[in-house]
């Protein structure tokens, strides 16, 4: 998961607030949203999730095997994935573009309090390049997950959550 989070990276672009964007918090006010919160109905198909982020201001901005939504001022995606082998969604991301270190502890402490989960610091070493991530376990929905932050040191931040294989 960890190397798919890496690899992934470049082809994700972009982040966003909470569902109504009319927050004005101060990270809001510098380009970073708030913490944002996926759709965690595991198993759900491709039109539920479709669904469930109708009633939002995030925007539809990649529809086949996945769907990927984007915050109105571009600076948070969401995509979700689906495979057959377990029914369904299985596999969020919210990716926040633009990084600072104080970012990404927050967002490590956050994903820490909202999942009841702590989450391990590791190093991984990439083509040359030292990756740190940050994964841990939790119960999300009543399902076991895994979770994976990582980022790249200079444009985003990514939150993962994925039932594992």
């Amino acid at each position: 998961m960890a190397l798919f989070a890496i690899t992934s990276v470049p082809l994700l672009t972009s982040c966003g607030g909470d569902d109504d964007d009319t927050t004005t918090s101060q990270e809001e006010s510098k380009g970073m949203p708030d913490y944002v919160e996926p759709c965690f109905n595991w198993g759900a198909t491709l039109e539920q999730v479709k669904s469930y982020m109708a009633g939002s201001s995030w925007q539809l901005t990649y529809d086949q095997y996945m769907l990927m939504y984007t915050n109105t001022n571009g600076t948070c995606s969401i995509s979700y994935m689906f495979r057959e082998s377990t029914p369904g969604l299985y596999y969020d991301m919210v990716q926040y573009v633009g990084y600072s270190e104080s970012k990404l502890s927050d967002i490590v402490a956050e994903t820490e309090k909202r999942y009841k989960t702590i989450l391990t610091k590791q190093q991984e070493k990439v083509e040359g390049k030292i990756y740190t991530q940050y994964s841990g376990n939790a119960t999300i929905n009543s399902r076991n997950v895994g979770i994976l932050v990582t980022t790249d040191y200079s444009t985003q931040i990514n939150v993962i959550i994925a039932i594992p294989d």
